[in-house]
């Protein structure tokens, strides 16, 4: 068998078209059964139902590396794709750090009670303020069509005279 998904799949891709080559065995045969003086037509049913069921189980093979194809070029988790996974994890170890430091810090400081409640506040702050660069980060696209979308006027309305 194969060694690695990608071979996998090529196996996959030459076993339909092998199937595809005895599909077209199997229409010329019934062409070639058709084109007698006098032609079976139990023969002839039979070749065109391998035919159509050969289509049909090509047809869902390629559908299938169709569907997968769509996942790995969009970014999805797939089967030999180790980036997710790896961007969660040096994403902890950011975190972590952070977390470190942080902790040191406020040791050193020997801060009294209310002012580690204002340090935490202010660190839940820049949480807050972090994960909102993010999703921004991640959403450019809507940015860049609500900034070139122009802004609504609002109706004027009549000043009334006094």
């Amino acid at each position: 068998m194969s060694g690695s998904p990608a071979e996998a799949r090529i196996e996959q891709l030459e076993a339909i078209e092998e199937d595809v080559i005895g599909i077209l065995k199997n229409a010329g045969s019934c062409l070639s059964e058709m084109s007698r003086d006098r032609p079976s037509q139990k023969a002839v049913d039979q070749l065109v139902q391998q035919v159509i069921g050969s289509i049909r189980s090509v047809d869902t093979k390629l559908s299938d590396q169709i569907k997968y194809l769509t996942q790995v070029s969009t970014g999805h988790p797939h089967e030999g794709s180790s980036y997710p996974s790896q961007k969660v994890l040096q994403s902890a170890w950011h975190r972590l750090e952070h977390v470190k430091t942080r902790i040191n810090e406020l040791e050193r400081c020997s801060l009294t009670p209310a002012q580690k409640q204002q340090a935490i506040a202010q660190q839940q702050q820049q949480q807050q303020q972090q994960q909102q660069q993010q999703r921004q980060q991640q959403q450019p696209v809507q940015k860049i069509q609500s900034a070139a979308q122009p802004p609504k006027q609002q109706p004027q309305q009549p000043q009334s005279q006094q």
